[in-house]
């Protein structure tokens, strides 16, 4: 299986939590394009830097589960001064967290773009332009957005490529902008049999997310309320989702099913994070840094990364986590293959 080395120590993660805005932090931008095959596109021209090409689309993606409409999912690509069809450069995807939405200003990105690097940020289903409700990383649902945001990627002619459909690729993004990655990454092994992502930059992320909402089914009542609450502004929630989540955090219970018309949320939630992958016997062998804190209180130390997720993994002196992780230390991310 290939493998990239990730150079992300201090210049890496400084570069990725300078490029995760609060929520709401996309930009104004040009219109947003509802077809791939007509971007909008502008050059922008940032102090001290080379140009940087920005390009606004959407693609369409599968239809929210018991609907027949497709989803569009809308994105902003950042191609660096320096690639070209004769130059071809690595490319890291972005999403943001939790009723957030996509970053549109390269000043976000400043770090990785002066390092040549190409960057799409996309607005996950439910939130930002993207249409749909949210399901929350279901393999379903959103696997297929990032797959095929995978796919157009895969299409740049400027972009460093592996083999057909497989290009030089890292992601990063915090929390909900984590749950992506995983997604990703397992959802290309299963489906082609290989990750497809050559490495990844989670922070403050989940293993298991029905553990993390309702350990041992007690709901975590301040951020049922939270996340029900920051899902209001764009309806990205299901309704029967959203109401079991408002149920929740009044009751203190975790809705499963058992009183009719109750959304089972233990089964809603069985698919949306790497234990289910790893419940099915697939592992990731790609170099991963992770971000994750003793004072979170939804996604803490343990939903880091347990043991049995990765093939080989090893604890890097100084981490900041009690969980196997994997990562290299030398070289730029996505540069080469280790």
């Amino acid at each position: 299986m290939k493998r990239i080395t990730l150079a992300l120590g201090a210049a890496l993660t400084a570069a990725t939590m300078s490029a995760l805005p609060a929520p709401g932090a996309a930009e104004a931008s040009p219109a947003i394009q509802a077809s791939p095959a007509s971007p909008a596109t502008h050059t922008a021209q940032r102090a001290g830097a080379d140009r940087v090409q920005v390009t606004n689309g959407c693609l369409r993606s599968v239809p929210d589960p018991g609907t027949t409409a497709k989803v569009k999912i809308c994105y902003t690509i950042f191609k660096p001064a320096t690639a070209s069809r004769h130059h071809r450069v690595p490319f890291l995807m972005h999403s943001h967290g939790w009723g957030g939405s996509r970053t549109t200003d390269p000043q976000g990105f400043r770090h990785f773009l002066d390092a040549g690097y190409g960057v799409l940020s996309f607005d996950q289903r439910g939130f930002g332009a993207s249409g749909g409700h949210a399901y929350v990383e279901n393999p379903d649902v959103e696997g297929h957005d990032v797959r095929r945001l995978v796919h157009l990627i895969s299409t740049l002619k400027w972009v460093e490529q592996d083999g057909p459909g497989d290009p030089r690729l890292g992601a990063i993004g915090g929390s909900y902008g984590g749950g992506y990655q995983f997604l990703g990454a397992f959802e290309e092994l299963r489906v082609k049999g290989t990750p497809v992502f050559d490495a990844l930059a989670p922070e403050i992320t989940w293993y298991d997310l029905d553990q993390s909402l309702a350990p041992e089914k007690v709901v975590r009542t301040a951020w049922a309320s939270a996340l029900s609450a920051a899902s209001v502004p764009t309806d990205a929630l299901p309704p029967n989702v959203y109401a079991a989540l408002v149920e929740g955090a009044a009751t203190g219970m975790w809705p499963d099913g058992s009183v009719p018309g109750e959304e089972d949320m233990p089964a809603f939630f069985r698919k949306n994070g790497p234990k289910w992958h790893v419940d099915h016997g697939r592992r990731l062998d790609i170099p991963m840094l992770f971000g994750q804190g003793t004072t979170d209180s939804l996604f803490p130390l343990q939903q880091g990364w347990p043991t049995g997720s990765t093939r080989s993994p090893r604890e890097p002196a100084g981490a900041a986590s009690s969980s196997p992780t994997t990562a290299a230390t030398s070289c730029r991310p996505c540069c080469r293959r280790a």
